[in-house]
């Protein structure tokens, strides 16, 4: 049985933030009405810029986790707070240098002295490809979507937010084919 993928691009510009949770209200005519009740999401792709504390940088494997408050069908996390984890994201640290160039005169000659100053420590956690993401089964066409960020360095600003963005992938199987499986699996037979 073939899939219909639908893609919904979730831009932080259009975000309402809140410390380190995004919520965008999606309306409804994004979505086909012409797909089943269900349907499997995953993260495809994501590109997110935000501010650390501590620059905090772990050398080898710092990572990020999206959260979303979604609950999947076929996931359970042990927390038991509920909603998902869409995705674990490989996640790089960059720090902003601020340069201020200072001259002096000394007798006619002017000696420039320049100091480096670190203004801002950045993260960067990015997903461009999976060959196998995790499909969460959930109700389709969600009309709120929050997604928490939890990284152990979190500053509390996402900055960047034109160049910030979350793409999720909804999975379809064809109506007809999902109300006709649905119908062989759940009809009684009388012996």
């Amino acid at each position: 049985m073939p899939t219909i993928d639908d893609f919904l691009v979730l831009k932080f510009d259009d975000a309402v933030i809140n410390s380190n949770v995004a919520t965008w209200n999606i309306t409804p005519n994004y979505y086909s009405n012409q797909r089943s009740s269900v349907c499997f999401m995953s993260l495809e792709r994501a590109n997110i810029i935000f501010t650390g504390v501590n620059g905090i940088h772990d050398e080898g494997d710092s990572s990020t986790m999206l959260r979303c408050d979604i609950n999947g069908q076929n996931q359970q996390i042990s927390d038991n707070v509920g909603g998902c984890m869409l995705d674990i994201l490989k996640t790089d640290m960059k720090a902003i240098i601020t340069d201020n160039t200072i001259g002096t005169d000394t007798g006619g000659n002017i000696t420039t002295t320049t100091t480096h100053t670190l203004s801002q420590v950045r993260h960067v956690a990015q997903k461009y490809h999976n060959d196998n993401p995790m499909r969460l089964l959930i109700s389709a066409r969600p009309t709120t979507i929050k997604i928490s960020l939890q990284h152990h360095d979190f500053g509390g600003a996402i900055v960047d937010r034109g160049e910030t963005y979350i793409i999720l992938r909804f999975e379809y199987d064809d109506l007809k084919d999902t109300q006709r499986e649905y119908s062989d699996q759940f009809t009684k037979t009388f012996m």
